[in-house]
């Protein structure tokens, strides 16, 4: 088998990709394409995905603190505040199964991309 080496922005376009998916799938279509993005969205994305790099193994809900912890910064970068943020700002326990799962798709895409072994994960996503 042939290995194929990935670059951080090409992991972040399709980890961007996935979320986009994702996201529709759930009846929100306002995600648009990566080429689309504003920088603060890419800017976001790259973020987790250098979050997941240095933390293979990171929980779900590492991942999720992580990502409330730079939303302040995101928005000094031009980021406008988005009307469903309450429901994704809250503890990690607290979100909705869907936006949980949004975190195990991200941890286990960017490892799989990166090449990274995942045997040792175990994601769960209790249904709401």
């Amino acid at each position: 088998m042939t290995e194929i080496s990935l670059s951080r922005e090409t992991i972040a376009s399709i980890v961007h990709l996935a979320v986009r998916a994702w996201n529709m799938a759930s009846g929100d279509t306002d995600t648009p394409t990566w080429d689309n993005a504003p920088d603060w969205a890419k800017t976001a994305t790259r973020l987790s995905v250098d979050y997941v790099l240095r933390n293979p193994h990171c929980r779900p809900a590492e991942l999720h603190a992580f990502w409330k912890s730079e939303l302040s910064d995101r928005e000094e970068q031009g980021r406008p505040p988005q009307a469903d943020d309450s429901s994704k700002l809250g503890d990690y326990d607290d979100l909705l199964s869907f936006e949980k799962a949004k975190d195990i798709l991200i941890i286990d895409l960017v490892n799989l991309l990166s090449g990274i072994d995942q045997k040792s994960s175990d994601h769960t996503v209790v249904g709401q």
